[in-house]
């Protein structure tokens, strides 16, 4: 499939979008192990959460979930920084893993600072979170059934 036709999806779990005029990088491996160790919530919502998905459009935790995949995808990867941001420790996704509780005071300041706390910002950041973890999901991998570990496809979930 080329690039052309890719869903709009597919292009997001890779990157090459924007947000309120940020530039969001691929959501990779990192940003994925860092934002679980912030606290991602999604797609573990449970049975209630899913529920209230279906008729409100949020779940329990949304919000969060929403700043923290927003602000992992605008920061640069450590291999990407100057020496200037190497020494300024600039927030990388790997700092991310390894400062969960500061790493989501700063993305929180930075949610705040662009506006998308609430209201239709917070709809639009909403939206892109959603199908950009919605994205990654469709292509994990996972090992089918009768497969060993060593064994894995793309987009067996």
């Amino acid at each position: 499939m080329s690039d052309e036709q890719e869903p709009q999806q597919a292009i997001l779990a890779k990157g090459g979008d924007s947000i309120f005029g940020i530039e969001l990088r691929p959501y990779s491996a990192s940003r994925v192990v860092a934002a679980q160790s912030m606290g991602l919530l999604f797609p573990i919502v449970g049975v209630e959460g899913m529920d209230q998905m279906k008729r409100s459009g949020t779940y329990p935790g949304m919000l969060k979930d929403t700043i923290i995949v927003i602000w992992l995808c605008a920061l640069k990867d450590a291999i990407d920084l100057t020496k200037d941001e190497v020494k300024a420790q600039v927030w990388t996704p790997t700092r991310a893993t390894h400062s969960p509780a500061t790493a989501l005071e700063e993305a929180m300041r930075f949610a705040e600072n662009y506006g998308f706390l609430s209201g239709a910002r917070f709809e639009e950041a909403s939206v892109k979170m959603m199908q950009t973890v919605s994205a990654v999901r469709e292509n994990e991998f996972v090992p089918k059934s009768d497969q060993t570990s060593s064994e894995v496809e793309p987009g067996n979930v």
